[in-house]
């Protein structure tokens, strides 16, 4: 689950430097890119997610142990949840309309932003967890010896602890920044859009 290519892609040039119509039109191009990312990201684990299932299916019949069989299971189960959990997301909130109010739309994708914050901050227990738990039921159920299982779960867990790291450092670091980038277009689009205050001396 890497958005990293959108994230950069948001920050290629600094806000602060271009005049306001061009700070939106960029906006709007950089929220593009972000989406599509996102819906790459989507299809990417969906074919993955198929990948891994297809892979672990035969294992439900031919590993030896109870204990191996199981970790497939959940291991297949976990990837078609992820299938769910990706495209039921990407439905529940969908891209907001072209033609709606220029504020309504920075809004809206500021909105797109923080809901997948809170999705990669949940990565630890719906994403990694089950899957750790499903590589090491399989490892240990494959094992000759308890120090054969050890060492598999250990490589294991710093796989898992490498994409919990990655997630959660794209979420806390990298897209609290993309949002003030947002919030920085929504504000000059609202002081372009307020009315002048009253100006001049009066006697």
């Amino acid at each position: 689950m890497n958005i990293d290519r959108a994230i950069a892609a948001w920050r290629r040039e600094p806000l602060s430097d271009k005049d306001l119509s061009t700070h939106l039109e960029e906006v709007q191009k950089w929220t593009a890119t972000f989406e599509a990312g996102l819906l790459r990201r989507d299809w990417t684990e969906t074919f993955a997610a198929v990948f891994v299932s297809l892979a672990f299916l035969p294992g439900l019949v031919s590993f030896p142990t109870w204990l191996a069989k199981a970790g497939a299971l959940l291991i297949i189960v976990h990837a078609l949840g992820i299938i769910v959990v990706l495209w039921t997301f990407r439905k529940a909130h969908p891209e907001p309309p072209r033609d709606v109010p220029l504020l309504e739309f920075l809004a809206a994708r500021r909105e797109s932003v923080r809901r997948q914050m809170g999705l990669l901050k949940a990565t630890p227990w719906w994403y990694v967890a089950p899957s750790f738990a499903g590589q090491a039921l399989v490892v240990t159920g494959l094992s000759d010896s308890l120090a054969m299982a050890l060492v598999g779960t250990l490589i294991c867990g710093s796989v898992c602890g490498a994409v919990v790291w990655v997630n959660l450092r794209t979420a806390r670091v990298q897209m609290p920044a993309l949002l003030g980038e947002i919030d920085t277009a929504i504000r000059e689009l609202q002081d372009a859009e307020s009315p002048p205050g009253p100006s001049g001396d009066h006697d």
